[in-house]
């Protein structure tokens, strides 16, 4: 289980490297940034990119339509402050490369359109169609999402149209107790999805739960320690911690974890007083 801290501390945080990415260039989303190495407009940034590349996201509400047709990492700044806000669906169409730690939602349709790639850790959310829609040829994966208050015109949450979507210690979760729709569904045949340790109405898949996710609130995504998707994910993997993952977004090896103090220095001032120095190593 994870413990979660604040530290109230002066100090460097720097930046951890993304485990599983190859050498390449980071490529900075800034909405409010200039010059040449910093893009205001996450579609910018992406078509600049090369294989290998990282596009970080600095927070915002970035109000666009995205697309990640190539081998990059596409990185936000935490669902609680890196948000992609469509008019259009879908808001973000993904057919390769890694995508993960954002806030995805549109007002006209589909959150999240997949033809291949992976979706990690990131929240789709508030959409009137379905938060993730897979239809294609390639693999994709869903791993450690929350796909929270979608569908709310019509369907469910997540759908498959065609075979190899893969979602992995995923929530869906109606707010406040739950809906039909907080179900994975497909257009034939239950084997079209492979549905590994994630919460849905039915429970459906292998080490599915179907009980009440217990977020620690309606916008705080976070599991509270009572809550029955903690160390219930899917085995073979692990969080940054080293136990068993925990579903959605907080779990998973691409979890985003507090500021981890690496050095610690105290001076005991000539007044008495105390200073304290902090070097923090941090996911985001």
């Amino acid at each position: 289980m994870k413990k979660h801290f604040i530290f109230l501390l002066t100090g460097l945080f720097a930046l951890a490297a993304l485990n599983g990415t190859l050498a390449g260039k980071t490529i900075i989303v800034d909405k409010f940034g200039t010059g040449p190495d910093r893009y205001t407009t996450i579609q910018a940034a992406i078509t600049a990119a090369s294989a290998n590349d990282t596009v970080k996201i600095f927070p915002g509400v970035y109000n666009e339509q995205v697309g990640v047709s190539k081998n990059i990492v596409l990185q936000g700044s935490g669902y609680e402050s890196t948000r992609i806000i469509a008019d259009a669906a879908p808001a973000l169409s993904i057919s390769a490369g890694k995508v993960m730690w954002l806030a995805i939602s549109s007002s006209a349709g589909n959150a999240v359109n997949m033809s291949g790639g992976i979706l990690t850790n990131c929240v789709m959310s508030n959409s009137p169609r379905y938060g993730i829609f897979y239809t294609g040829a390639s693999p994709a994966k869903v791993q450690n999402c929350v796909v929270v208050n979608n569908a709310q015109l019509e369907g469910d949450q997540i759908y498959a149209e065609t075979t190899g979507l893969t979602v992995v210690n995923t929530i869906l979760w109606t707010f406040p107790s739950g809906q039909d729709r907080d179900d994975i569904a497909n257009s034939c045949c239950s084997e079209k999805i492979g549905i590994l340790y994630c919460r849905t109405r039915n429970a459906q898949g292998t080490g599915g739960i179907n009980a009440n996710p217990q977020f620690v609130s309606l916008t705080e995504l976070m599991l509270a320690g009572t809550s029955p998707g903690v160390d219930k994910g899917q085995p073979e993997l692990n969080d940054p911690d080293g136990t068993r993952s925990d579903l959605g977004y907080y779990g998973g090896p691409d979890a985003p974890v507090s500021p981890v103090v690496t050095q610690l220095r105290i001076f005991v001032n000539p007044n008495g007083t105390v200073t304290v120095q902090a070097t923090a190593q941090s996911s985001y």
